[in-house]
Formats: structure tokens, C-alpha cells, sequence
């Protein structure tokens, strides 16, 4: 069974803006913030977001299946991109995701040392229970976005 590798699976538990993308089976291009990341047995990911704005996502995802995800730390902008091929939609209850409050908590520090109060960290987690959905995917590629001279450059996804 493969395992993340190490150095993705620590950047992962940071504080993360998460923006999540996919296209419909038409080929139009949707985008939506994820709320958490969950790293589940394997390598499979999962990523929480909210139903409502993420609705033509959730869509588009569950047309063809492919999905590709931005992870930035914003005090550094380190920033990693991951495709999947096999996404799947689920249902999600916030008691499963001890990450939301996590990365809440990790992304409202990361912020406010750009002066970003928690208000508006408060309004980006704006999910709340039965409005949640999950998109899941075992990864099948990993990029640097981080600006400079390495972005684009492909990276170790397993250990």
C-alpha cells in the first residue's frame, strides 16, 4: 500500500488555503475552496468542502472524476498542486474532521500575519454540517507552484 511522502504528508497537516478544480464532461473549468485536507489510509486524500458554493465542483467531479488541488501555506507561499483520476463525491459530518478545526485555527494564524483578523477566517470556514461534502481521490501526481525557479517542477508523491 503506498504512503505519502513524508515531506507532503507534514506540509499538508500546515495551515493551507486549499482551492480544489475540475472540469465537466463538456470541458468547463469550475473552481471552489476546499476547508481541510484529510489524509486517509494509503495515500488516498480527502478534502472538505462546503455544498453550496462548491456545487458546480461537486458536479463537474462527479461527471469525470478528475480533480486537481492548490495547497499554499500563504506566510511562505509554498504552494503544491495534486491531480487524481478517481475522485469520488461522499457525504461528510464535521465530527469526522478534526483537520477542520485544525486548519482553521493554523490558516487564522497564518493570516493574520498578513493583518487578516479571524473574522475573516470565521467567513472562509463558513461550512456547517449537513452542508458539507467531501471529494476523495488517491493522488496520481504532485507539483511545486511555489513562485520562483523550481515552480512547475514535478514532485515525489510517495515514500
Amino acid at each position: 500500500m503506498y504512503q505519502l511522502h513524508a515531506q507532503l504528508r507534514d506540509f499538508l497537516r500546515q495551515g493551507l488555503s486549499i482551492h480544489v478544480g475540475a472540469c465537466d464532461a463538456n470541458g468547463l473549468p469550475t473552481l471552489s475552496r476546499a476547508l481541510a485536507v484529510q489524509q486517509r489510509q494509503g495515500a488516498r486524500l480527502a478534502l472538505l468542502l462546503p455544498a453550496m458554493p462548491g456545487q458546480p465542483l461537486i458536479g463537474a467531479v462527479a461527471q469525470t472524476a478528475q480533480v486537481a488541488c492548490v495547497f499554499c501555506q500563504p506566510s511562505t507561499h509554498v504552494a503544491v498542486q495534486i491531480k487524481g483520476r478517481d475522485a469520488r463525491v461522499e457525504s461528510a459530518q464535521t465530527a469526522d474532521w478534526p483537520e477542520l478545526a485544525a486548519n482553521h485555527k493554523d490558516f487564522t494564524s497564518e493570516i493574520g500575519l498578513f493583518g487578516f483578523g479571524p473574522e475573516f477566517a470565521d467567513a472562509w470556514f463558513d461550512g456547517h454540517g449537513e452542508d458539507l461534502q467531501v471529494i476523495s481521490f488517491l493522488p496520481t501526481g504532485a507539483w511545486n507552484q511555489t513562485p520562483g525557479p523550481g515552480a512547475g517542477a514535478p514532485m515525489e508523491l510517495f515514500a
